[in-house]
């Protein structure tokens, strides 16, 4: 068998592969709250030809011209082409990021953009979380967070620290007058602002996961106010509420009600969320949550 034929016997397998994959029974919504016009962010969810769930956020850039459209179009770009990844492994995320930067910079050659800065044009982060059968992956470049939730949320009382959530998002951003400066981020320059982030979890089988992806204006660590103050007392102050952020209290424990089965749809979840706190947003919020089927069953830990 010439080199070729093996090589195009493996694509087709793993071809046939994703086709056979079971079809996701969990469960992902995405929504966004404005908190000024236009809204800055953007975010979809949406099944594959395969059954698994795609999920994204994006935050433009307040400080670059364009910044909505900068959000809008990143996502629409992931909703056109994210599909065609088999396998989303480091060099098949990389090329779709890459992708989404070098559209920028055809779509900054248009003339309702000439006499722009060119360099504070078009600049958007974007998370994105992919889900496969065992695991869920997920590529950011920029800040805002990735929060993963033991489906052990149930057993855990409403005042209690959440030690059943993790932060799993580092920010690509620097401490610069005052403010945190992102060094990593998707824009029109066709000077590639560096690699995504990648991060893959295996899914819990027993006690499920909940994974929430958010922009800055519900959450990112490089905003609390812990690592800003330098009175060490008022650092201790702000010690437990930096870690027990109320919005997000708030929305675990929303998400316990669907794990006990007292709330049973998640769409109405995130809506009571972005309600319920829709004047302590500084910013624009969007989030999207996946709840895998181990969350969403009967499985007691």
């Amino acid at each position: 068998m010439c080199q070729w034929e093996e090589n195009n016997e493996k694509e087709t397998a793993k071809q046939n592969e994703q086709q056979i994959l079971p079809i996701s029974e969990s469960r992902c919504f995405s929504a966004s709250m404005p908190n000024k016009e236009p809204n800055e962010d953007a975010h979809l969810h949406f099944k594959t030809s395969s059954g698994l769930f795609v999920f994204a956020v994006a935050d433009g850039l307040g400080s670059f011209s364009a910044a909505a459209e900068a959000s809008k179009q990143a996502i629409e770009y992931v909703k056109q082409y994210v599909d065609s990844i088999i396998i989303p492994d480091s060099k098949s995320l990389l090329q779709l990021f890459q992708g989404i930067n070098s559209y920028l910079c055809e779509l900054a050659k248009g003339d309702e953009y000439k006499g722009r800065d060119s360099e504070k044009l078009l600049g958007t982060t974007l998370i994105l979380g992919i889900e496969e059968t065992d695991k869920v992956t997920f590529a950011y470049l920029g800040n805002g967070a990735i929060i993963h939730i033991r489906g052990t949320i149930a057993e855990y009382k409403d005042n209690d620290d959440p030690w059943f959530a993790s932060n799993l998002l580092n920010p690509h951003s620097v401490p610069q007058k005052g403010g945190e400066p992102l060094y990593k981020f998707l824009t029109n320059n066709s000077d590639y602002h560096g690699q995504p982030s990648i991060i893959t979890v295996e899914k819990d089988k027993i006690a499920g996961d909940a994974f929430i992806i958010c922009t800055d204006g519900i959450s990112s660590q490089d905003h609390f106010l812990l690592y800003k103050l330098e009175d060490i007392d008022l650092a201790r102050t702000y010690l437990a509420r930096t870690y027990t952020d109320d919005k997000l209290l708030d929305l675990y424990n929303l998400l316990k009600k669907i794990k006990n089965k007292e709330k049973p749809n998640l769409e109405n979840v995130i809506d009571e969320f972005l309600n319920n706190n829709k004047g302590r947003f500084g910013d624009d919020a969007t989030l999207a949550i996946l709840l895998t089927d181990s969350f969403l069953s009967q499985n007691k830990v």
